[in-house]
């Protein structure tokens, strides 16, 4: 192909997306994207704590620590730990957070050009505001706190070694903070799907899966995997006293809080770190299949004329290049790697709670 030839196609190309998607389209739902998250980093309650000045944060994520030893000041040794490795997990929660919504607000462009072109922006848009309203958020955060109560309660008998005053208030904080951590990794992680059901999405033609959108999503959900990943770890170690020694001791309350609290958060660390990588792989491959579709075309009974034109072997050829396009930015094998991980991480957990 000539040098006038590739001239003229990538001109053609222009002319198709400023006609289908005009610049001023694309930079109105850019803004309107990112002031969205701009107004999201006031509204989402974890991040709005985040963003805190860093003694203030630092001070939020750490108080039922010094808090349970004023009221309990001979504490053994356990209890230090206990209130010590709450406050850092809420440290780190709040980090993350920080540090999440940072990288979301800052790659937000480049996603709106996904959809610049779609009909079905408006209510990708609303869908985002709708999730930015207090009573979710609350409702997600009051039940991560239950179920931290629960599991501290299960552990907090009279054999317990931490303390009530210890044990109690940095299971409540730490349950709040993570249910509304989780509330916003769920948000995270079902953008994707959003996503793979709008219409008319504007991918790069040559490879789609390069289109600066989709790099800046997988490079979020490395965070959000992350994140998942470390939860899954924190319920394990706080599940993990919690079986009975003899089994016929498990109680239904035990059994929720070693065994089915830490499955389901390990369901969860797989739908979260997982599923988004899969459906942008989806979506992709969909939109590779809509721009093959016209070079295979059905035909009843080809005119020998067809099978022996010239042309033949160039949309063979494009036709094998289209199918051999990679459907994502990074190695499938990460996301394989995580999964394994994952599961390895569950297995090794019950084996130790069967064979204590």
């Amino acid at each position: 192909m000539s040098e006038q030839s590739v001239h003229d196609f990538l001109h053609e190309l222009a002319v198709a997306d400023e006609i289908g998607c005009p610049v001023p389209q694309r930079e109105q739902y850019a803004t309107e994207l990112s002031g969205i998250l701009r107004l999201g980093r006031r509204r989402a309650l974890v991040v709005r704590l985040a963003d805190l000045p860093r003694p203030a944060w630092i001070a939020l994520a750490a108080w039922p620590y010094p808090l349970g030893m004023a009221l309990h000041p001979t504490g053994a040794a356990d209890a230090h730990l206990y209130g010590g490795g709450q406050g850092l997990v809420c440290l780190m929660m709040l980090g993350l957070a920080r540090l999440g919504w940072t990288v979301a607000e800052k790659h937000a462009p480049e996603v709106a050009d996904i959809l610049a072109a779609s009909p079905d922006r408006d209510s990708f848009a609303g869908w985002l505001l709708r999730n930015q309203r207090l009573w979710p958020q609350s409702a997600a955060a009051v039940l991560g706190a239950l179920v931290s109560l629960l599991a501290a309660y299960v552990s907090g008998g009279d054999s317990s070694s931490v303390p009530g005053p210890v044990l109690y208030p940095a299971a409540l904080w730490t349950g709040l903070l993570g249910g509304n951590v989780l509330y916003w990794l769920f948000v995270a992680a079902n953008t994707p799907i959003h996503i793979r059901y709008s219409r008319d999405l504007r991918l790069s033609l040559i490879d789609p899966a390069c289109t600066p959108g989709i790099v800046a999503l997988c490079k979020c959900y490395v965070l959000v995997s992350a994140g998942a990943a470390l939860g899954l770890v924190v319920v394990e170690l706080n599940a993990l006293p919690l079986a009975p020694d003899d089994m016929d001791d498990t109680t239904p309350l035990t059994f929720l809080a070693a065994y089915v609290i830490p499955a389901t958060a390990g369901f969860l660390s797989l739908h979260l770190g997982a599923q988004p990588f899969i459906t942008l792989s989806r979506t992709v491959r969909h939109y590779q299949k809509q721009v093959a579709a016209p070079l295979i075309a059905r035909i009843a009974d080809p005119p020998a004329a067809l099978v022996l034109h010239p042309g033949l072997q160039t949309t063979h050829d494009t036709y094998k290049l289209l199918r051999t396009q990679r459907t994502l930015p990074v190695k499938t094998w990460a996301v394989l790697q995580y999964v394994t991980g994952i599961l390895a991480t569950l297995i090794a957990y019950f084996l130790q709670q069967i064979l204590r």
